[in-house]
């Protein structure tokens, strides 16, 4: 049986970052398990946007969980954004940064992003708010990225110098000595610890968790621009409508959009499949016309996505209840580009000494045991 210190299911950011952490740090004895990547795994679906702050306004996570356990998600967020521009900028990879705004229609919004800025710059944010009629504009006075996604993998993947296991994951299995795999071929593979960063799978591999994970099924589209001109510049990332649609304008000139989840049965909530909505390319396209007087193409690509969230929409990082020779990264709401980089860095803590300083108690599997427990 092969073994190594340390089995990595999954090639995607949260992945490959672990593998690059690991490496830096010494941890050489890894190993990657998860088929070739293809167009329909998690970060090969990513719409290539990190930003500072979340994809939800602040005063949501504020109202829902407090200021404390929502600055530690924000410093996460901060940590992981800084991590990946600089190593984006570092190995010349193609991108553009930006700035971050919200565009509120409604006086209800309005007040909710007073109270977003109010709070963003207490805590070391120089957010700002702006009326500009028809609409009240957030500035989170933070940066956002527009980042060419599949050569970040490509390095992260090439720096870790881990071998790779192009197979799939079929169950894990705990004993004394360890924690080992059985792959889809029928291999056994032996380790010290494993860390499951394989998106969807995780669902399966690890049963305590699959209550707490649930899935949301969405799209985004690439438009060129007909006519203009755009009065942004290339990394900015917008929202609108309570993040109902997100758009960024990327390093390649072209804008990058998604939403209109509310189009969707049950708003896109437990899909198992992913499917793109003419509805939703409609309506997202119309907005973006709409909202900055310009003329789009129709899409130059359209990708339909299921990503994961935890039920109480606070990601999970860290090492699993009941075992922690297993880590786990999974629900990051819409910060898949900043959240996986960072929890790279967090799992080879975690990995090295045993805990991480930068991931607070409430981001620990351990909150969720009751969902297990009960059934």
């Amino acid at each position: 049986m092969k073994s190594y210190d340390v089995i990595i299911i999954g090639r995607g950011l949260t992945g490959l970052s672990t593998a690059w952490h690991l490496a830096k740090s010494g941890v050489k004895k890894i190993c990657l398990v998860a088929p070739n990547p293809t167009l329909d795994q998690c970060s090969s679906l990513n719409a290539g946007y990190a930003s500072v702050t979340l994809h939800d306004n602040i005063s949501r996570a504020v109202h829902g969980h407090g200021p404390e356990v929502t600055r530690s998600l924000l410093d996460v967020n901060r940590t992981g954004f800084s991590g990946l521009l600089q190593f984006t900028k570092e190995h010349q990879i193609k991108h553009s940064v930006g700035c971050i705004t919200r565009m509120a229609s409604t006086p209800q919004e309005a007040t909710e992003m007073s109270f977003a800025v109010d709070w963003l710059s207490k805590n070391g944010f120089p957010a700002s708010l702006s009326i500009s009629s028809p609409n009240t504009i957030q500035s989170d006075g933070a940066a956002a990225a527009s980042i060419d996604v599949t050569s970040v993998l490509r390095l992260l993947e090439k720096q870790s110098d881990a071998p790779v296991i192009a197979d799939s994951v079929q169950v894990i299995r705990r004993s004394r000595d360890g924690v080992s795999i059985k792959t889809s071929s029928g291999d056994s593979i032996h380790g010290e610890m494993i860390v499951a960063a394989c998106h969807r799978g995780i669902k399966s591999l690890i049963p305590d968790l699959a209550p707490a994970l649930v899935n949301h099924a969405d799209q985004w589209m690439e438009f060129s621009i007909l006519k203009g001109p755009l009065k942004l510049n290339r990394g900015d990332l917008t929202f609108a409508e309570y993040s109902q649609f997100w758009m960024t304008y990327s390093y390649r000139n072209t804008i990058i959009a998604g939403g209109a989840r509310y189009l969707r049965p049950w708003a896109g909530v437990e899909a198992e499949t992913p499917s793109i909505l003419k509805t939703a390319t409609s309506a997202v396209k119309n907005k973006i016309e709409h909202l900055f007087n310009v003329s789009l193409s129709e899409p130059t690509q359209t990708v339909a996505a299921i990503d994961l969230r935890a039920c109480d929409e606070i990601p999970i990082i860290g090492p699993m209840y009941g075992d922690s020779r297993i880590l786990v990264a999974s629900g990051f709401m819409g910060s898949g580009l900043t959240l996986g980089f960072a929890s790279g860095l967090a799992l080879s803590e975690f990995i090295q000494s045993g805990k991480s300083k930068m991931i607070a108690n409430a981001f620990h599997p351990t909150r969720l045991r009751s969902l297990s427990d009960s059934d």
